[in-house]
């Protein structure tokens, strides 16, 4: 071999080298096996941040210490509901105490969107601990027993008592991306407990949050509920309205008092500036609810809740859609009692 092929060899080794250096370096991706990353779906997701309760009970209870505990009640129930994921409580504390956002009890629809800016939660649980009351009865008896041979009878009287916690609780769901309030609710629950005289005392603390959590309990299956019916469940029609810029309107057929009306639009046909109004009414042509706004031309989805509270009106109730002044979608459904 001459010494040209040699050195032509020698070359060709080289540019082969700095050719794989440079791919690995430039394109080559790395797989590592077996490794999966999930994604949550944000439209399925609803990410809770649970506000610092207010209290209005008497200052004699003030020492039961409930209202971080109340917190910790809806938290903990949350995931118990697809879609319903809580926001962390230290983060959402410090960013609230940052932004001078630091609110307690219940709050309004500007101070939602606020604290929906500051933080990554779209749905925001507030509430007001209204009342806490205790109370000992008592009641005299008698223990009897029998004895086997002389079939005398002897009684042994004692005192019986029973200790009775009530805690009446308001709450409210908003949607910290529009401030429309979805849910909200007034709870009173009652647990007890009976002892006799040498017994250990029950604590009225424990019993307390034992009624909350009956109340945060039931609270957050109305709002778990509502998500999955949304999500899930739910026995949709599909409007698609021929020649308009709005497809998509997913709604339930029939309602029930207490269920949440989420009503999910595309907007993928609308256009920056367009002016969007959407009215529910009563058969009877009474106006229940009216969003009006105009779009921003980058929101994927209208997503409008309406809560069915105990006095909606029963029977037919119609749904407009306008945009621009031109009415697109006209849809009816029924409410039925509770």
């Amino acid at each position: 071999m001459n010494d040209n092929n040699t050195l032509l060899i020698i070359l060709g080794a080289i540019a082969a080298a700095i050719g794989a250096v440079v791919y690995f370096l430039f394109f080559h991706v790395t797989v590592a096996p077996h490794q999966v990353v999930i994604q949550p779906d944000a439209e399925h997701v609803l990410v809770v941040g649970v506000m610092p309760m207010d209290t209005d009970y008497e200052a004699q209870y003030e020492k039961l210490d409930l209202v971080d505990s109340v917190r910790e009640l809806i938290e903990t129930e949350l995931p118990n509901y697809e879609g319903l994921v809580p926001f962390t409580r230290a983060q959402l504390d410090a960013t609230l105490t940052e932004q001078d956002l630091y609110y307690t009890g219940m709050i309004d629809s500007n101070t939602a969107i606020e604290i929906g800016k500051a933080t990554s939660v779209n749905t925001i649980i507030a509430g007001n601990i209204l009342d806490v009351s205790a109370d000992i009865s008592q009641r005299d008896k008698e223990r009897c027993t029998t004895d086997k041979d002389t079939k005398e009878k002897k009684c042994t009287p004692y005192t019986a008592f029973t200790l009775s916690v009530k805690t009446k609780i308001a709450l409210q769901v908003i949607d910290s991306l529009t401030g429309a309030m979805y849910a909200g609710k007034t709870f009173d629950d009652k647990t007890e407990s009976k002892y006799e005289t040498g017994d250990t005392v029950p604590s009225v603390r424990t019993l307390a949050l034992e009624a909350l959590k009956l109340s945060t309990d039931k609270f957050v299956k109305m709002v778990g509920d509502a998500q999955v019916r949304r999500f899930k469940f739910g026995t949709y029609k599909d409007i698609r309205t021929r020649g308009s810029r709005i497809e998509g309107v997913e709604l339930k057929e029939k309602f029930s008092q207490g269920d949440t009306i989420i009503l999910l639009i595309n907007a993928d046909k609308l256009q920056a500036e367009d002016h969007f109004v959407l009215e529910l009414r009563t058969r009877e042509d009474q106006l229940i609810e009216r969003y009006e706004f105009t779009y921003d031309g980058n929101t994927k989805d209208i997503y409008e809740p309406f809560y069915l509270d105990g006095n909606a009106p029963l029977g037919k109730w119609n749904l407009y859609i306008w945009v621009n002044d031109r009415r697109v979608i006209h849809d009816t459904f029924l409410v039925s009692a509770g």
